[in-house]
């Protein structure tokens, strides 16, 4: 589905660490490459700026190397962060490559390095998440704030705007082909009901979005959570996906 519609998964990692630096009185700029055609490499637009980040997974692992090596050759001396995926999973790699690599959540992780923490950067985990600010997608370029392909698919495509949004932090499980206990180390938090729906209905109300994809590891883990989620959507009139194991889905759920 990503190849369908490059632009279908907001960075979401990457825009909380942006609400957070916003919230703390910083400068941020947002330079959104995902579906940029060119090379990064002989990209020469990048904004200047005192430190700068960068998300990665895996497969965009190589690509993130070559924006670092751009960026050094015109920015020599100043730093640059990886965080993502790929660096919880492999931060020795990434601390080869860049000057601080942040593994787990980088909020409080960033605010270290503007600090002048460099290496490998971890930090304890933020345990009440509904704390945090919304993911500041007003930084995106106007046509990257949603997608009219989020279910994916011909089959699914409308004119009506959508996003995705998650309401938990982690997993439980420890599946053999996920990376998720290597970022989350097998903890999960949840928002709270209000605050997950305060932030669909800021996206609705700001963006027009009516459909949505939930991208937690497995939304249905708490049934009574689920249902109290389910009560305040009803009189919002929006569709949704969410992923969640099979045997967390039993009828009631289903019928919420």
């Amino acid at each position: 589905t990503f190849l369908l519609d490059p632009l279908m998964y907001p960075p979401l990692g990457a825009l909380h660490i942006a609400s957070k630096l916003l919230q703390e009185g910083h400068e941020v700029k947002f330079f959104d490459l995902r579906d940029y055609q060119m090379g990064v490499e002989n990209l020469v637009v990048y904004p200047q700026a005192d430190l700068y980040g960068i998300t990665a997974s895996t497969s965009g692992y190589n690509e993130a190397v070559k924006i670092k090596n751009t960026l050094k050759k015109i920015r020599r001396l100043v730093p640059v962060v990886i965080g993502g995926s790929h660096a919880s999973v492999r931060p020795e790699e990434c601390n080869k490559e860049f000057d601080a690599t942040i593994v787990g959540e980088g909020e409080t992780s960033i605010m270290k390095v503007i600090d002048g923490a460099r290496g490998i950067v971890t930090s304890p985990i933020i345990k009440d998440i509904d704390t945090l600010p919304y993911p500041a997608r007003h930084l995106l370029r106007q046509e990257a704030r949603v997608s009219y392909n989020i279910f994916g698919g011909q089959k699914y495509s409308t004119n009506e705007a959508g996003s995705t949004v998650t309401s938990t932090r982690g997993c439980p499980f420890e599946c053999s082909y996920c990376c998720s206990p290597c970022i989350w180390a097998g903890k999960i938090r949840f928002r709270s009901p209000e605050n997950f729906v305060g932030e669909i209905k800021e996206i609705g109300e700001k963006y027009g979005a009516k459909r949505f994809k939930f991208v937690d590891d497995n939304f249905p883990l708490k049934k009574q959570r689920i249902i109290d989620i389910m009560d305040l959507l009803e009189p919002m009139d929006i569709q949704f996906r969410c992923h969640t194991k099979t045997s967390l889905v039993n009828q009631e759920v289903l019928e919420a």
